[in-house]
């Protein structure tokens, strides 16, 4: 979904210096920072395998198709599952990101889930300027997926998301931005072939909202408001191998569009990802992400499945937001998830 953030003024106003990764995306912050949360991955086990998903057979995809894919085969009927996530910048700054969903089989009519997420950020100062960044959100999906056949699945997701970005001095706020989001995407999965998956997930998001900004000129502080509005385009196929029960290898590619009114930003990454069984119960992930302006993230996870009722999920993304170094540097991600399915 997109994030509209009116910053780039109010910014170059206080000459905020760039880093030396200025030039991987000059773009201004409110299209890098909706380009970062695009493929940002609540379940550890998509992130733990460098954001590729689409085809696999799961329902923590980003598609919404692989959901009923799963749930005819594992013989459950519901499941809920709770996600943390935490993302440690260089600068001090952390996001913290917190996600519930439940999911239900409701045979003929398909499988649906809704998931609720809540986003909040520690206050801390951006490198090279003296501003302290906060950062809360509010996000709700419905997701429904059908299996047409015994080779083919398809998904639908519709999500909002509400936010509220702060940009502040100790005496004042510089940037006050307030956004609502919406987003529709499409989701399929498709067996050609015995141990082959072919996946495909589009997204068409709209956001608008209204920023608050206070500027220093040689005349005193100017304040201003004003309303503005975003458009974003993903699309994301990717085709795997199960090579053995459980265990695949991916290969993906996500294609991103992020337009204002004044900017536009292209993403391109590519994202390889496996299975690596330990034990029947025991699952070793790695992953890579790689974007086409050559910065490269390494991904690793570990999936503990003690029953056939729980699953416990760990990940660890090694700088998986190179959108956002100007401002908070390297990140440093850790997922967690849980979920019971009876």
């Amino acid at each position: 979904m997109k994030l509209r953030l009116s910053l780039l003024s109010t910014l170059a106003s206080i000459a905020l210096p760039l880093s030396s990764h200025a030039s991987d995306y000059p773009e201004p912050f409110s299209l890098r920072f909706s380009s970062a949360l695009s493929h940002y991955d609540v379940y550890s086990d998509t992130a733990a395998k460098g954001g590729a998903s689409v085809s696999g057979r799961w329902g923590s995809s980003t598609s919404p198709a692989p959901m009923a894919w799963s749930f005819p085969k594992s013989g459950n009927e519901y499941v809920i599952s709770a996600q943390f996530g935490n993302v440690a910048f260089d600068s001090g700054t952390h996001l913290n990101v917190i996600s519930e969903a439940f999911s239900v089989d409701a045979r003929e009519f398909g499988v649906f889930r809704l998931d609720l997420g809540q986003v909040t950020s520690n206050s801390a100062t951006v490198l090279n300027a003296p501003l302290a960044y906060d950062f809360d959100a509010q996000i709700a999906r419905l997701e429904w997926a059908k299996r047409l056949a015994d080779d083919l699945t398809i998904g639908i997701k519709a999500g909002f998301l509400r936010s509220n970005t702060a940009f502040s001095t100790p005496s004042v706020d510089v940037v006050d931005a307030k956004s609502d989001s919406f987003g529709l995407g499409f989701g399929t999965l498709w067996s050609p072939a015995k141990n082959w998956l072919l996946g495909l997930y589009t997204e068409y998001g709209y956001a608008s909202g209204n920023s608050h900004t206070i500027t220093p000129t040689a005349a005193g502080l100017v304040s201003r408001t004003s309303g503005d509005s975003s458009n974003q385009i993903i699309f994301h196929p990717g085709v795997s191998y199960e090579f053995k029960p459980g265990s695949l290898a991916h290969l993906e590619y996500q294609f991103g569009w992020f337009s204002d009114d004044d900017d536009t930003l292209h993403q391109n990454r590519f994202m390889l990802g496996t299975d690596i069984p330990l034990a029947e119960f025991l699952y070793l992930r790695a992953g890579t992400s790689i974007d086409a302006r050559g910065n490269v993230s390494w991904t690793t996870g570990i999936g503990f499945y003690p029953s056939h009722h729980v699953t416990f999920d760990v990940a660890y993304q090694n700088d998986a937001f190179p959108e956002l170094k100007q401002e908070f540097g390297r990140s440093r991600t850790l997922n967690v998830s849980v979920s019971y399915q009876w």
